[in-house]
């Protein structure tokens, strides 16, 4: 008896989990309880689905500050290959942002890569033979999430660390539609994303990125990484900016021995905008992160400078 529960128990899983469409995601109050989340829950919410035939992981925070009555923006923040979503969490430190500003932060969790075993994204190229569609599962994490809280659907964002940041861009690629705006920090687009990436819209854009990052410099590695310039190339085209500046920043922080510069793209089209931050003396580390490390820029703050980017945005336009 005991296992014929079990059976049912997996079946009923598994009937709810697979899917990618927002009709077929969406829970009704006649359906199970697809992950064990209270609506409007508070705080760090570590949990589990079943998404197309395996578990997933994930990390929801959900500030002090939420308001059910609100519709509430949500940030994905996506963890780099070989780290985890509790590490991209605290080293990222978007949740305090999140405190003050009152948004969602979801943190998802990659799957073993089929060769390392190394926690990734699969977005091609360096990640091969990876085949797991994580477009599909944000897709079902969005559905999902925006049963349980008062989302602002106009306003979901995504960034992430480098693998996280590849994962961004794919997102900006192929779920335009419910994505307002995407931030990378040391990521890029592999070839596979690029050659296929058609957005049905505009996309504001933010590229971060060190000068001395070895692990995914910035003249790219030939079929495994584009170069940041042929990527920031892309979406400047593809928003149809007309406008180039430059910003020289103070060396507010001397002791890190990294200078920012930021060279940005403006009127393009329905308001989007493309930035390209780049780190003098700066590796292959998030931007004012709280642990001090070595090789990182600490005149900005990275998570802070991302959410100002981010609510200016949203899927119909410019937010003023």
């Amino acid at each position: 008896m005991k296992l014929i529960t079990q059976i049912l128990i997996i079946f009923i899983l598994y009937s709810c989990g697979s899917g990618s469409t927002q009709e077929e995601d969406s829970i009704t109050p006649n359906q199970p309880k697809v992950v064990d989340l209270d609506p409007h829950e508070i705080g760090t919410l570590e949990r589990t689905i079943f998404h197309e035939g395996r578990l997933r992981n994930f990390i929801l925070y959900v500030p002090e500050s939420y308001d059910r009555n609100a519709a509430t923006p949500m940030v994905f923040n996506f963890h780099g290959y070989g780290s985890n979503a509790e590490e991209q969490m605290y080293y990222s430190n978007i949740i305090e942002v999140a405190d003050d500003e009152g948004f969602l932060v979801l943190h998802p969790q990659g799957t073993p890569h089929p060769l390392t075993g190394s926690s990734t994204f699969c977005v091609g190229g360096y990640s091969r033979p990876c085949s797991v569609d994580d477009v599909s599962f944000s897709n079902y994490l969005i559905n999902i999430i925006s049963t349980l809280y008062n989302l602002d659907m106009l306003r979901i964002y995504s960034t992430g660390m480098s693998n996280g940041g590849f994962m961004s861009y794919h997102l900006a690629c192929n779920l335009s539609n419910r994505i307002a705006a995407i931030a990378s920090v040391t990521g890029s687009m592999t070839p596979e994303t690029l050659e296929e990436c058609t957005p049905s819209r505009p996309i504001p854009i933010i590229q971060m990125h060190g000068l001395e990052d070895k692990v995914v410099p910035l003249v790219g590695i030939p079929n495994l990484m584009e170069p940041i310039d042929k990527v920031v190339d892309f979406w400047v085209e593809h928003n149809n900016c007309t406008a180039q500046y430059i910003v020289d920043y103070y060396d507010s922080v001397q002791w890190d021995n990294s200078i920012p510069l930021q060279v940005g793209w403006d009127g393009c089209d329905e308001g989007s905008e493309v930035r390209l931050y780049t780190f003098t003396g700066a590796g292959h580390t998030w931007p004012g992160n709280p642990y001090y490390t070595t090789n990182t820029n600490y005149d900005i703050i990275a998570s802070e400078e991302i959410w100002s980017f981010f609510k200016r945005h949203t899927l119909n336009g410019l937010q003023e």
